[in-house]
């Protein structure tokens, strides 16, 4: 499938054989679902995924229409939602939003291009001399002005807390950085309520993993 053909596709509930969420996608659907499941397993909290875990993974995927060329998949996405909607559908929109590979319009970039030249936070603003010289004074005396991470000493809410891991799904360290972690692990030991806890995350995973091997060979 290439990057332009977009398809609306359902996520159906094996018990009940029941449509449970409508959306649009360039990938196969084979790589669709298991970005679902790879998004479930990573303590994504969106309605779908949540949905996915309670049910154990036991979900199938299939075609509701394919976009062709000269098709608004936006709209297309939305006529699906409204069709299923008197089912228990897991979509906390009407539909639009967003797919992977959706490109904007000429007239939605103008229109963002003029919001981000008025926006004195966006990437390339310049503070003005009289900024920066408050700035400067404010941080005289300030032993973590200098040389010390912004955050130290700062205590993060539960929902920041939150936002950066989600942020953090998916990225995967490179070799360089995973050797940096192994040398700064020599030597700790860690607690019997670590181990403990680490224990029990790993039969979990384990456990889904187990449970998401059998779906997918029934898609084969």
């Amino acid at each position: 499938m290439s990057n332009d053909e977009k398809i609306i596709y359902a996520l159906v509930e094996k018990k009940t054989n029941q449509i449970r969420y409508v959306g649009v996608t360039t990938l196969s659907l084979r790589d669709k679902l298991r970005m679902h499941f790879y998004k479930s397993d990573h303590a994504s909290k969106l309605h779908v995924h949540n949905w996915i875990r309670k049910s154990k993974y036991k979900i199938s995927i299939k075609v509701l229409e394919k976009v062709k060329k000269n098709q608004d998949w936006q709209f297309l996405e939305k006529k699906w939602i409204k069709f299923y909607s008197n089912l228990n559908l897991t979509n906390v929109t009407i539909g639009g939003e967003g797919a992977i590979g959706n490109k904007h319009t000429e007239k939605f970039k103008r229109k963002m291009s003029r919001i981000m030249k008025n926006n004195k936070y966006a990437k390339g603003y310049c503070h003005t001399k009289d900024a920066k010289k408050r700035i400067g004074l404010a941080s005289r005396g300030n032993e973590y002005a200098k040389g010390c991470h912004y955050w130290r000493g700062k205590k993060l809410s539960k929902e920041h807390k939150r936002k950066m891991s989600l942020s953090h799904l998916g990225q995967i360290p490179n070799k360089a950085t995973r050797r940096k972690l192994s040398l700064a692990r020599i030597g700790k030991r860690l607690s019997e309520e670590t181990i403990r806890k680490i224990s029990i995350s790993h039969k979990k995973f384990w456990r889904l993993k187990k449970s998401r091997k059998q779906t997918n060979e029934q898609l084969s």
